[in-house]
């Protein structure tokens, strides 16, 4: 085992170290029996600390290191634990688990990890398949005993399944992790039929099972109902008995909330910013889409056995049948029973990223050659700094595939880069621009997000922040028409093919555009229009709406806010999460008469609204 010292890389804003903090007693794995090994690891270390990559390389330029990295995100805590051969090759921690008291995150520091909670529901599920409890592509009502789903036109088309919650492909609502106090925490039962004090919907199938992706936590939340149903076992007692004691993940559990004895070793939540949140750590009923808390190494554990179950070398859980199901996709093909699929080449690996109020950690593995890493975050900031330490890890241990080709720029004459200087359409609802400052190319987004881009020859750019391109399309005199627009989201993912991007002539603007110039009623008869022939199309969606209001919001740009709660108002009348918004905006306008109507209205249209209550209550004469 190696001791790493203390070295202090970089403080942020808060004044407190950020990277570094904290090398502290990494278990590095059985491998390292001597110290020509330990000095291998070491050299690795270096390696992946002095060369996190973005998600694509430009030939010349220095990768970035850990410290810096942690800095410009402010993370304030990290712990990484990197697999190879299946087994841990090393364990490192950086940073605090909480700003505010300054404590170190240690290797039994517990973290949120959000969505990689859903990979170990998979195995749980798996395991029942295996112990013959049921069949995977078996009806779910007809296993479910203490609630169904409710039937509607799309069910008598085609069933929900076992294998379709799992898959995403079962047509559930997508819904968001909602984080509670300890005492309003609803049960399961109260959360799947949208009762008090549940902030959901009740649950839903909203599009045909079987047909498409749909991301669902509610669809994990009924698989832990049929854990429970089945087993007779409340869920987090039955994970604990199949996966966690067996693999010796001692500290980990999905109890939520956190049992005292736990929530003595967890981090707390931070803000973008790398400052605490007020309450340090939410409960979720949503254990089997959410709720674990763990730590890199004992999550790296579950890793390695699901990649030993692979090779056949161990059935402590599931067959390698069904540990090879878990990693293939199905009906939806982006991801598998619990896991995304990462096409890369010629290699499929597997992976999750997973976030919570506070928290985002991510894994990715190789199926069969015994890689992968484990990374666990205590920011809302570190989707990005995951993935550039992912990469860091992939260039360091050669992993096959992974990396993304390096790109070589080419010169852009000053006539070709002026003529691709314009404003492109994408989609319905969103345009960007193509700039040029000092010869150098720029794009910005609606959000004002704003990135360099690259020329790599035949009209196409790429950027160093997100994978893709875009491709200029020309006539036949030169002058550029459109652009073939395919980068990745925010979380990272590549859909499709790319859309077709025309040039907007001056003067034209899109519906946002519209809204923020003052003009409310065209823009909502445009939106209202467009929803008529494309009601499953993400730009018109409630949750887009709000996510955009808050934007605003957290810019201080209260104006757009409220155009766009308002806006969202319009749309949804029946949401009470629309009116919460507004009256959050309002309180922040200072117009606490209006706030208090419209948290009036969020309460009535949903009385599980445990903060509107408070705030009606704080507000009312």
């Amino acid at each position: 085992m190696k001791t790493h010292s203390i070295t202090a890389l970089s403080r942020n804003k808060l004044g407190y170290p950020v990277a570094a903090l904290l090398l502290v007693s990494l278990g590095l794995g059985t491998a390292l029996c001597g110290c020509g090994e330990a000095d291998n690891v070491d050299s690795k270390i270096a390696l992946v600390e002095s060369g996190l990559l973005p998600p694509v390389i430009i030939k010349g330029e220095s990768p970035y290191t850990l410290g810096e990295r942690m800095a410009h995100y402010n993370i304030p805590g990290v712990s990484i634990a990197v697999i190879r051969d299946s087994k841990i090759d090393w364990v490192k921690h950086y940073g605090v688990r909480d700003s505010e008291l300054g404590e170190p995150v240690t290797d039994s520091t517990l973290f949120g990890v959000g969505s990689l909670s859903k990979a170990v529901a998979a195995a749980t599920i798996l395991h029942l398949v295996n112990e013959e409890e049921f069949r995977l592509d078996d009806n779910v009502n007809s296993l479910l005993t203490s609630w169904k789903i409710p039937e509607n036109e799309l069910t008598a088309k085609s069933p929900v399944t076992v294998r379709r919650l799992l898959n995403h492909s079962g047509g559930m609502m997508p819904s968001p992790p909602f984080g509670y106090s300890d005492s309003s925490m609803p049960t399961l039962l109260q959360l799947l039929s949208g009762e008090p004090p549940a902030m959901d919907s009740p649950a839903r199938v909203e599009r045909e099972p079987g047909t498409s992706f749909l991301y669902s936590n509610i669809g994990y939340s009924i698989l832990q109902l049929l854990v429970e149903d089945v087993t007779g076992l409340p869920y987090k007692d039955y994970v604990e008995q199949v996966i966690l004691t067996p693999l010796d993940m001692h500290h980990s559990t999905v109890a939520n909330p956190l049992p005292p004895v736990k929530e003595a070793y967890a981090s707390a939540a931070h803000r973008p910013d790398g400052s605490c949140y007020e309450i340090k750590r939410l409960a979720y009923p949503i254990l089997a889409a959410g709720g674990l808390w763990t730590t890199a190494t004992e999550y790296a554990k579950f890793v390695i056995e699901l990649q030993r179950s692979l090779r056949g070398e161990s059935n402590l859980i599931m067959s390698r049948e069904l540990a090879q199901q878990m990693v293939s996709p199905h009906e939806a093909k982006e991801y598998g029973l619990g896991v995304f699929m990462r096409y890369r080449d010629d290699v499929t690996y597997f992976g999750h990223i997973g976030d919570l109020r506070g928290f985002c950690a991510g894994f990715v593995s190789h199926p069969h050659d015994g890689s992968g890493v484990v990374v666990v975050t205590n920011s809302n900031n570190s989707i990005h700094f995951i993935r550039e330490i992912t990469k860091s890890v992939a260039k360091a241990y050669g992993w096959e595939s992974y990396l993304p080709r390096e790109f070589a720029p080419v010169a852009l004459s000053p006539e070709t880069a002026k003529a691709s200087v314009g404003r492109y359409r994408v989609g319905f609802d969103e345009v960007v621009a193509l700039s040029l400052q000092d010869g150098t190319m720029f794009i910005e987004t609606a959000d004002g997000e704003q990135a360099r881009l690259y020329p790599i020859g035949g009209d196409t750019l790429v950027r160093k922040d997100r994978e893709g391109q875009m491709v200029l399309v020309r006539d036949s005199q030169g002058q550029v028409l459109s652009a073939n627009y395919h980068f990745a989201d925010d979380i990272g993912r590549m859909t499709g093919d790319g859309v077709d991007a025309p040039r907007m002539a001056e003067g034209d603007m899109i519906p946002l555009e519209v809204l923020l110039s003052g003009n409310e009623k065209q823009a909502e008869e445009m939106y209202r229009a467009y929803r008529q022939s494309y009601p499953e199309d993400p730009a018109i969606a409630e949750n887009h709406f709000n996510n955009l209001g808050y934007q605003f919001l957290n810019q201080g740009d209260l104006d757009a806010a409220l155009a766009i709660f308002g806006l969202n108002i319009a749309l949804y009348p029946e949401s009470g999460n629309c009116y919460d918004s507004m009256g959050e905006a309002l309180l922040s306008h200072g117009d606490s008469t209006a706030a208090l109507e419209h948290y009036l209205t969020a309460l009535k249209l949903n009385p599980g609204n445990s903060n509107a209550a408070r705030i009606v209550e704080a507000l009312s004469p």
